[in-house]
């Protein structure tokens, strides 16, 4: 298939170019969570260390992560030590106020959009399930997670027992910590 062949160009060729600098990051075909897992089982082999997986799957009009349908390939991801990689823009596009609004407001805020995605990823039950997941938010920087971690343990502490949230014994914050990648792309210091 088109994304086996680009996958291993991407592996062979390109990455292998300059091993140690260009880093394998590997597409699954997300119209399938059985063959995106059988994909990444197969990259994990060929030394792919990450996988894509878009911000937001309901903007693209795939299943969400509220239903199980990706569950095997979170399995996989877990069972072969592969990250999920989630790279800005890939929720269907970037948000802005109004159609009026100048570009420079979506670049401004397109980096945090990522704390819908952290958000929607923390409060499922998909953490529960798999508690080894790893996910990384590219170019997501991360300024914003100190004030975003504070805030999903307030909301987790007064909200709970209303929305039916349970972590046991771990905060948001905790979950945080302990599955979320992040990075930052500038440094001014």
């Amino acid at each position: 298939t088109l994304l086996k062949s680009y996958n291993d160009w991407h592996i062979d060729d390109w990455c292998a170019s300059a091993p140690g600098r260009f880093i394998p990051v590997g597409l699954v075909p997300l119209w399938d969570p059985e063959a995106a897992a059988e994909e990444t089982r197969r990259l994990a082999r060929k030394g792919m260390k990450a996988i894509c997986f878009p911000e937001n799957p309901a903007a693209l009009n795939i299943p969400t992560i509220h239903e199980g349908y990706w569950d095997p390939l979170f399995k996989t991801c877990v069972d072969e030590n592969i990250p999920i990689c989630t790279h800005i823009g890939t929720g269907g596009g970037f948000r802005s106020p109004s159609m009026q609004s100048p570009v420079d407001v979506s670049m401004c805020t397109m980096n945090i959009t990522l704390a819908d995605c952290m958000a929607d990823i923390v409060f499922s039950d998909v953490l529960t399930k798999f508690p080894a997941l790893r996910i990384a938010l590219s170019e997501g920087y991360l300024g914003w997670v100190p004030f975003f971690k504070e805030r999903c343990d307030y909301v987790y502490e007064m909200h709970r027992f209303w929305t039916g949230a349970d972590f046991g014994k771990s905060k948001p914050s905790e979950l945080i910590t302990r599955h979320f990648l992040l990075c930052f792309t500038e440094d001014n210091a």
